[in-house]
């Protein structure tokens, strides 16, 4: 983590206290790391030096995803079972399912 000297300056400035050693374990350098890149990456005075990370990207992708995977196993659905009624139907299951939204 030393990498990150703007998350350590803000680290000591703001979280760490006189006496107490750096970050006791990686996954508590981690949550904090993290905190701070989803604040905006505050500086050592606490001024966003980013726009502040709010999930608001990652949720609009989530939704898409489950729209497209709806909308595939629909489609899987209704054109599966025309196609296997198709010999009983003489194939006007399949004009159905052409016509289906």
């Amino acid at each position: 983590m030393r990498a990150f000297p703007a998350f350590w300056t803000w680290y000591h400035k703001h979280y760490k206290e006189p006496g107490d050693p750096d970050v006791p374990d990686y996954k508590t350098a981690k949550q904090l790391y993290d905190d701070w890149v989803r604040d905006g990456k505050p500086n050592a005075e606490g001024h966003r030096t980013e726009e502040p990370d709010d999930g608001s990207v990652k949720t609009v992708v989530i939704v898409v995803d489950v729209a497209v995977a709806s909308w595939a196993l629909w489609e899987i659905g209704k054109w599966g079972v025309a196609i296997l009624a198709a010999p009983e139907t003489g194939g006007a299951s399949i004009v159905v399912a052409a016509a289906t939204p």
